[in-house]
């Protein structure tokens, strides 16, 4: 059976920010990727995905469903600096290809928002943001497997 169309999106975003993330060649260290981590954050430096909710819309006369699904990522890093330079890389990540291979219609940022630092149990001087990006797909009417 099929992948949900939402699944396979989630795949290839974390597959492209794993390819953003790694070492590039240029000074640039490897940032680690977790998916829904939960309260196990043990890296000072890091960016874990956590997938949102969808609202949906259906199109009866077409048969069509377009869902936009809230993407959190949590970015970690001990200074601004670091911290901007993840957040570049992660957008660099999405605004590649914002349909994911033909999966999606779009990609875009809702958001920003910044955390408190001494948000990871462990390391009081790290500090993170939420970024929160919005992804619409269309699935065929009833199928979320089935894309048009």
């Amino acid at each position: 059976m099929p992948l949900a169309v939402r699944e396979q999106i989630l795949a290839a975003l974390l597959a492209r920010l794993g390819a953003r993330l790694a070492p590039a060649g240029d000074g640039q260290a490897a940032v680690p990727l977790r998916r829904n981590p939960g309260d196990s954050q043990t890296e000072r430096t890091a960016v874990d995905q956590y997938d949102g909710g969808h609202e949906a819309a259906y199109a009866s006369d077409t048969a069509q469903s377009l869902y936009s699904l809230a993407v959190e990522l949590e970015l970690f890093a001990p200074d601004g600096t670091q911290l901007n330079e993840i957040y570049a890389r992660v957008r660099d990540a999405i605004d590649d290809d914002v349909t994911f291979g033909g999966l999606a219609q779009d990609a875009r940022e809702r958001g920003l928002g910044a955390l408190v630092p001494g948000t990871v149990p462990g390391h009081p001087d790290v500090i993170g943001a939420v970024l929160t990006v919005d992804i619409e797909f269309f699935t065929l009417d009833r199928s979320v497997r089935s894309q048009l």
